[in-house]
């Protein structure tokens, strides 16, 4: 659908500008957090399964190589699993970020702008590249470390003569920390992949400068309380925080400033 210059011009000089950035999908956050912890609670299982032989292997004084057995179940899977919950989670993101955007742009401005977003934008394209990465190496982390941490406490078991249940109590703690750190994950990679589409997004349609908007629940740090209202530009990110989600676990969301939206149209000839 074409649009029309006249009516967006009339809109925005009415004031109309108050449109908001988009925020986290709680739904996509809810079913990458159920996903990575799916994962440790499978490698939770494999651990105890493993400690069940932990009196025959201190009688029988071997030394049974933990990480060569989890390798084996695990190692390959991991590296196929973290890219395909990647991609998967990315690509809900990023729909679903469209679809709000959309809606938001079109509820406020009265404008059909779907035609300006290109599913193959470049920038949109870098986000999605760069968190998908991103995503993937984390989760390669996530386990990794699980791993690393459950072999640690396994052979420190075994040389010490300690008995199953202090391994397991251990291995559940260690388990705990893991989904911890998953959960982590899931919420602040949901901001951050909100965070940047909004910028693509925003700079696809013109829109260069966004108003920072703050939670204002006296949680916030000092210096996001400070940029609360403020303009900034996308090219030029405030120097203490980055742009609004780019600090970890940041809940702040850019508003776009449509001023120079207007600026812009202001030089283009009547329809």
């Amino acid at each position: 659908m074409p649009i029309n210059l006249n009516k967006l011009k009339s809109v925005l000089r009415r004031g109309s500008r108050k449109v908001k950035g988009v925020k986290p999908n709680k739904s996509i956050e809810l079913r990458y957090r159920k996903t990575l912890l799916s994962l440790v609670r499978e490698i939770g299982v494999f651990n105890l399964e493993f400690i069940k032989s932990i009196d025959g292997l201190v009688k029988d004084s071997k030394f049974t190589d933990y990480n060569s057995l989890f390798d084996k179940q695990f190692s390959e899977r991991i590296d196929s699993l973290s890219k395909d919950y990647a991609e998967k989670y990315i690509g809900q993101a990023d729909a679903e970020h469209k679809k709000a955007f959309i809606r938001e742009i079109n509820s406020k401005i009265g404008v059909n702008l779907t035609s300006i977003l290109r599913d193959n934008s470049n920038r949109v394209g870098r986000v999605v590249s760069h968190r998908i990465k991103e995503n993937s190496d984390l989760i390669k982390s996530l386990a990794g470390d699980y791993k690393e941490q459950a072999r640690e406490a396994i052979h420190d078991t075994l040389l010490q003569g300690e008995n199953g249940e202090t391994l397991r109590a251990r291995l559940e703690h260690i388990e705990g920390v893991t989904e911890s750190r998953a959960e982590l994950i899931a919420r602040d990679q949901t901001q951050k992949v909100c965070s940047e589409l909004n910028g693509a997004r925003q700079q696809d349609i013109g829109v260069t400068r966004y108003i920072w908007s703050g939670i204002d629940d006296g949680r916030e740090r000092e210096t996001h309380i400070e940029n609360n209202g403020k303009t900034f530009d996308w090219n030029s990110p405030p120097v203490e925080t980055g742009h609004p989600g780019e600090d970890i676990q940041c809940r702040c969301t850019a508003d776009p400033d449509l001023s120079n939206l207007l600026e812009t149209l202001s030089n283009l000839p009547d329809e």
